[in-house]
């Protein structure tokens, strides 16, 4: 049997890290606490509120409804890096916050490289 709860967090009382975008939920921020089961595998994640609703859009372009798909969204995306940025360009006027996440993410990648 499979199943999913999400529960929003108002204040969060301690760090976490958001599973789809991988930067750091601050004390006090809201999000999502998200559990259940999946293949009789349980999980349990926590993330931004954005990065959760941008997720559900890329599900449709890159998901599998049987298969599933990865909570980090830089792994879904495209691995070529110029088309990963161009793919989050076009999605950046209806989801900034979580687009701008993933992008600031890149350019510490590149930077640290």
């Amino acid at each position: 049997m499979t199943f999913q709860s999400i529960a929003k967090v108002k204040a969060c009382k301690k760090a976490h890290w958001c599973e789809y975008c991988g930067t750091r939920i601050e004390i006090g921020d809201p999000s999502l606490k998200i559990s259940g089961v999946w293949d009789g595998d349980f999980y349990s994640v926590r993330g931004h509120v954005e990065c959760e609703s941008f997720w559900h859009v890329v599900f449709k372009d890159y998901g599998d409804p049987y298969d599933g798909m990865q909570y980090n969204l830089l792994e879904v995306l495209s691995d070529n890096a110029d088309d990963r940025v161009a793919d989050l360009k076009a999605w950046e006027k209806d989801f900034p916050i979580a687009v701008g996440r993933l992008l600031s993410r890149l350019d510490l990648s590149e930077e640290a490289a």
